[in-house]
């Protein structure tokens, strides 16, 4: 029973590992983008896409000539690029508490994994042990990362292609467009 479960998951984790190892996150100089620890990094792929800082420059003649001189419109691109920046790190900080929830889902697959098999040879339900529900829940946690990570290797395909689209001109398009695509 141990075995057939940690089967399950080995396999999802591997096809997991294969959607993450083709996806291609790359920096804003063209770099496979790496965190502290030296592997890719995804985020820093995904929010160069869409780079919220791009639209509030630096450079104060270049900013006022964008803005025109209004402090409204700049005060209103402030406050949604912070509003942006913030959703991003909750969903970030979500997906950090799902993949946690897994792996917490997944230990307890494995430790009742005996009982589940054993509850084949009972001729009634076992509610809360039965066979089914524990294959359910194997098989939903087990499937979470490699349906996570496809759809975050859509994501980035999206991404790349729109901000070869996008990178000309500089807009708030040029943001939202991939946020709300990505998001």
């Amino acid at each position: 029973s141990l075995f057939t479960t940690k089967v399950v998951i080995d396999v999802s984790n591997i096809l997991a590992k294969v959607f993450y190892n083709n996806i291609t996150s790359k920096d804003e100089k063209g770099a496979l983008a790496t965190g502290a620890s030296g592997q890719k990094s995804i985020s820093i792929g995904l929010i160069e896409k869409y780079n919220p800082q791009k639209l509030l420059d630096t450079d104060q003649s270049k900013a006022q000539q964008k803005y025109n001189d209004s402090p409204g419109t700049f005060i209103f691109f402030t406050i949604l690029l912070i509003a942006i920046t913030f959703y991003t790190a909750y969903i970030f900080f979500s997906v950090a508490l799902l993949f946690v929830a897994r792996v917490v889902s997944l230990w307890l697959a494995m430790i009742f994994s005996p009982i589940a098999f054993a509850s084949y040879t009972v001729p009634f339900e076992i509610p809360g042990f039965g066979h089914k529900e524990w294959w359910k829940n194997l098989l939903d946690n087990a499937l979470l990362a490699p349906i996570f990570i496809f759809i975050l290797y859509i994501i980035v395909l999206f991404a790349d292609f729109l901000k070869t689209i996008t990178d000309k001109s500089d807009s708030i398009m040029t943001v939202m467009v991939p946020f709300m695509l990505g998001w």
